[in-house]
């Protein structure tokens, strides 16, 4: 559990162990691509062409089909909402022409923002040697992500997702159960169990909850909201002084 605007952390346990991160993976994925936006360097409407190699991408989808073309903002959204690898894929191509070499841009981002314990091997989050991060690393990442893209930030609580009529629901339960909640993502993989990271705001003060390796999908919501909780409850932000007095 970590404050947002001042980076504290306000309880953990085993917060700096090295494990699986699941579809946490795509906050980095994200990052990179919203870091893309900003730049110019990568347009909403731009048309990303559907590879293959993007199709045959495992667990969560849109369902796209190759040699066909999606809207950069419909891919996001669908990775972000529903988790999509297929599009997590195309725009990973279509970025840095291929998977490896935007993951290379999203381990120099992670040392960027001094994530000193997490490597990724691929854009989407499924399990796979050396692709590591700790729940601390996984809470600054959701922070930055929430300071430096606040734009986009808001499709992380989109409840549910239409692509080419078939609607996706987000998985991120604590969107149903705290009004306060407003993003941000969920994972699940074999080695990783079930993940969460989610963010709430409340009276001025923004918290950020990570959850990593809950046995199953109630369990990771469980603590994500116990945590949360537990931080309105018993801490507040106060400004002690103001800037330049």
């Amino acid at each position: 559990l970590m404050d947002h605007h001042s980076g504290q952390v306000l309880a953990q346990r085993n917060g700096d162990k090295p494990l699986a991160p699941a579809s946490l993976t795509k906050l980095m994925t994200a990052y990179v691509l919203f870091a893309q936006l900003k730049a110019g360097k990568l347009r909403l409407d731009d048309e990303i062409a559907i590879s293959p190699q993007a199709v045959k991408a495992r667990g969560a989808r849109l369902f796209l089909r190759a040699g066909t073309t999606a809207h950069a903002e419909e891919l996001l959204r669908g990775m972000i909402v529903v988790s999509a690898n297929d599009a997590a894929i195309a725009l990973a191509e279509h970025v840095a022409k291929n998977e490896t070499g935007f993951v290379t841009e999203m381990n120099v981002t992670a040392r960027a923002l001094e994530l000193r314990q997490t490597q990724f091997v691929n854009a989407t989050g499924h399990d796979e040697k050396g692709h590591i991060s700790t729940a601390h690393d996984l809470a600054r990442l959701t922070s930055a992500l929430i300071r430096d893209f606040p734009e986009h930030y808001k499709w992380f609580a989109q409840k549910e997702f239409t692509y080419q009529e078939i609607t996706q629901h987000n998985h991120n339960a604590l969107l149903w159960r705290d009004l306060h909640v407003d993003g941000v993502k969920t994972g699940h993989t074999r080695s990783g169990g079930y993940c969460l990271s989610a963010s709430a705001s409340r009276d001025g003060m923004r918290l950020i909850t990570v959850v990593l390796g809950a046995r199953d999908d109630g369990a990771r919501v469980s603590a994500g909201q116990k945590l949360l909780e537990h931080g309105f409850h018993h801490f507040e932000t106060r400004l002690l002084y103001a800037a330049d007095v």
